[in-house]
C-alpha cells in the first residue's frame, strides 16, 4: 500500500511540474503580446491592440487554471502523506 501512496505523489509532482512549465511558458507568450501591442500602439493599430490584450487575458485565465491544478496536486500530496502516517502507525500497533 505505501508503494501506491508513493506512486501517488509523484504522479502529483508530475503534474506540478508540467502546470509549472506551462506557466512559465504563459509569461513568455504574455511578454511576446506585450512587445507586439507596444510596436503596434506606436502605429496606431488600435484594434490590433485590442486583440492582443485578448490574448492575454486569455492566457491569465490558462494561469489561473494551471495554478488550481497544482493547488489541487499540493492538496493531494499532502492528504497522502496524512494517510502514509495513518498507515504507519496501523502497522506498529499491529
Amino acid at each position: 500500500m505505501l508503494k501506491a501512496i508513493k506512486d501517488f505523489g509523484n504522479e502529483a509532482n508530475r503534474i506540478i511540474k508540467k502546470e509549472t512549465r506551462k506557466i512559465n511558458n504563459l509569461h513568455k507568450e504574455i511578454e511576446d503580446y506585450e512587445t507586439l501591442i507596444y510596436v503596434v500602439g506606436q502605429t496606431g493599430g488600435q484594434e490590433q491592440v485590442l486583440y492582443y490584450r485578448e490574448k492575454i487575458n486569455q492566457c491569465y485565465s490558462r494561469i489561473d487554471a494551471c495554478i488550481d491544478n497544482i493547488n489541487n496536486s499540493k492538496e493531494r500530496i499532502a492528504t497522502m502523506r496524512v494517510v502514509d502516517e495513518i498507515i504507519k502507525r496501523g502497522e506498529k500497533c499491529a
